[in-house]
């Protein structure tokens, strides 16, 4: 998901002339308690961060950056409910709130939650069409609700806006895979492979592929490129693993 700066006095000023009535020593105080809340964010001191943000909201209630703030403390401490019951406080607030809709949608995704993320996901193509990259999180909701047709539409809608192109087609890949179409999906990762040869996601389902096909010097020939892509992580040992389960396979 993507990480953006605090926010400028303009930004919390803007408040002022929205509302009138919020008196401009509150609106500067809340930012002074947001900066120094991101500072020990940063710093990885959550609990002063979170005690910075409480004040900020108490201090301007009427501002979202304070609970989308608080968002990212509790997600970033594991408290994943808290974490998504602040982000969508954040969006009562300000419904078109981009971070915190890609924060809340991605973290529904990750504990895969995939219900749950469906709002936040369409409610950020209405605010930002143009982003290949929330198609693809779309088309990864459907896969794991296992609405492969849907998925395929999401996949293709950010393969149409000619951007983020691996990811794109590595999704077709796994919702050709999910179907049984074997040759569809290896095409499909063959064409991600194009567009960023060293995807570590892609090399994997590409081994995975081959080992469904029977084709064993093919799977261990991409199991191998997924560890050397990165031998630190889970896929490569996901991959050891299917290249000791060829063993006795073949």
């Amino acid at each position: 998901m993507r990480y953006f700066k605090p926010i400028l006095v303009a930004a919390l000023l803007g408040l002022v002339v929205a509302a009138g009535a919020i008196d401009l020593f509150r609106v500067l105080n809340a930012e002074d308690l947001l900066e120094e809340g991101i500072a020990y964010f940063e710093a990885g001191e959550y609990d002063k961060a979170e005690a910075k943000f409480k004040s900020a909201a108490v201090e301007l209630p009427e501002g979202s950056e304070s609970y989308y703030w608080l968002g990212r403390t509790f997600a970033a401490r594991g408290q994943y409910d808290e974490a998504l019951n602040y982000y969508d406080y954040c969006l009562e607030l300000e419904p078109a709130n981009v971070e915190a809709l890609q924060e809340a949608g991605g973290l529904a995704m990750q504990l895969g939650r995939f219900e749950d993320a469906l709002p936040y996901l369409r409610r950020l193509v209405d605010v930002t069409p143009e982003d290949p990259a929330v198609y693809s999180n779309l088309g990864l909701t459907y896969l794991g609700l296992k609405q492969y047709d849907k998925a395929e539409t999401q996949f293709l809608t950010a393969v149409d806006l000619e951007a983020d192109l691996a990811r794109a087609y590595d999704g077709l890949g796994m919702v050709y895979d999910a179907r049984g179409q074997l040759t569809a999906a290896e095409d499909a990762f063959k064409t991600a492979l194009e567009y960023d040869d060293d995807r570590i996601e892609t090399l994997f389902h590409l081994g995975v592929i081959y080992h469904k096909q029977g084709l064993r010097s093919e799977a261990v020939r991409y199991y191998n490129k997924t560890i050397e892509a990165d031998p630190d992580s889970p896929l490569a040992g996901a991959a050891a693993q299917q290249i000791e389960a060829l063993d006795g396979d073949f």
